[in-house]
């Protein structure tokens, strides 16, 4: 009988959550270690190929339980079989997996052909429906997906009534589409979306100004936008005035994006009228196209109006710390950390600047748990 308590090896098993191998060891260990780490093994459940998605089956078959572990589902299917198992799994997995609060459609970066050109992943209008039968849906990550019309995606997010968190970057879509009398498209302020994150070309999401609309201005407390693109929402700004959160999100390929950086800067801060504005993000983690001295040479150029921005009247932005976001390995962090407070000395010296270095975790997303400080975990 072992002498340490079992919080001891829970907390180690937690540790090794990424680590497949070693948590399937643990679980072999002993019946005291399989609880905690078949939680961790089914928790985040990532499927790319038809044999994962049996071989997952099979398992939810012999042991049923394992379908109230299953928090996450992650469907990062590669180029030659994206419409197939998206469908499949969006099928074959609905009503069985009841805890689902979150589900990540995703084209993983490592599919990318050439740099800046991302194959899309396919959602058929069935496949949507298959993800509304997921009764605890609170969060929908859509990365690199095309789906047939703007109406698509409007039944989609209208037939998810617990939906709080929205993640679309990279969407296509390829027509607007007609939208009816009776949509709730045409009923402000119904969407009751704690955070919206809308990245990527808008040009290819025409329709994008009409779901800022129906937001509901008393829920959206974290928002993230497209460096260069949010002109589109300059007259809805002053309504959300329960915002916490605004990132400016720069997508990879996208050169755009770096010089555009500093006039939506300016723009958005001018246009938000929010008191509760505490985060003010600046996120680079899909910028892997770009030199880092690029990087750098954006923020140098975006610190004035950043910090112009932030010195409204009245000290309304008193609160606000300023956090940059760079994708790198943890050899890395000191370099970033020097390099981003030179460029921002003003907010360095106000004690209000933050640098963050997340862990590039193939398809995973800019929101990784887990990042470096000072070359740590």
């Amino acid at each position: 009988m072992s002498t340490f308590p079992q919080e001891i090896y829970d907390t180690v098993i937690d540790r090794c959550r990424r680590d497949v191998p070693t948590l399937l060891q643990c679980a072999l260990t002993c019946r005291a270690w399989a609880l905690r780490s078949r939680y961790n093994l089914y928790r985040t459940t990532t499927i790319q190929q038809q044999k994962q998605l049996y071989g997952f089956s099979q398992a939810l078959a012999a042991a049923p339980q394992i379908a109230d572990l299953v928090q996450e589902l992650v469907l990062a299917p590669p180029r030659d079989d994206k419409p197939t198992i998206v469908r499949s799994a969006a099928a074959a997995l609905a009503y069985k997996l009841p805890n689902v609060s979150k589900i990540s459609i995703v084209q993983p970066p490592f599919m990318i052909t050439y740099p800046g050109v991302c194959e899309h992943v396919e959602i058929s209008l069935r496949t949507a429906c298959c993800l509304t039968l997921f009764p605890r849906l609170t969060y929908l990550s859509l990365i690199d997906v095309t789906l047939s019309s703007f109406l698509d995606f409007v039944r989609l997010i209208t037939a998810l009534p617990c939906l709080t968190t929205l993640e679309c970057r990279s969407m296509i879509w390829e027509r607007r589409g007609v939208v009816a009398p009776n949509s709730p498209m045409n009923d402000p302020g119904w969407l009751g979306l704690e955070r919206l994150s809308i990245i990527g070309p808008w040009n290819d999401m025409m329709g994008l100004q009409s779901l800022f609309k129906i937001l509901d201005p008393r829920t959206l407390k974290h928002l993230a936008v497209d460096s260069c693109a949010a002109d589109d929402i300059r007259e809805l700004l002053p309504s959300y005035t329960m915002l916490e959160t605004i990132t400016f999100a720069v997508l990879q390929g996208h050169q755009r994006n770096l010089d555009g950086l500093c006039s939506t800067i300016n723009m958005v801060l001018a246009a938000t009228s929010s008191r509760r504005l505490r985060r003010v993000c600046l996120d680079f983690t899909q910028t892997f196209n770009s030199t880092r001295y690029d990087l750098i040479e954006a923020v140098e150029t975006a610190g004035p109006d950043l910090i112009a921005g932030l010195s409204q009247p009245g000290d309304v932005f008193a609160n606000v710390r300023v956090e940059v976001h760079v994708a790198d390995h943890a050899e890395s962090t000191s370099w970033w950390r020097a390099e981003f407070e030179t460029a921002l000395s003003e907010l360095r010296e106000q004690g209000v600047l933050d640098v963050l270095v997340w862990e590039p975790w193939g398809h995973d997303h800019t929101t990784e748990e887990m990042h470096y400080v000072d070359g740590s975990v």
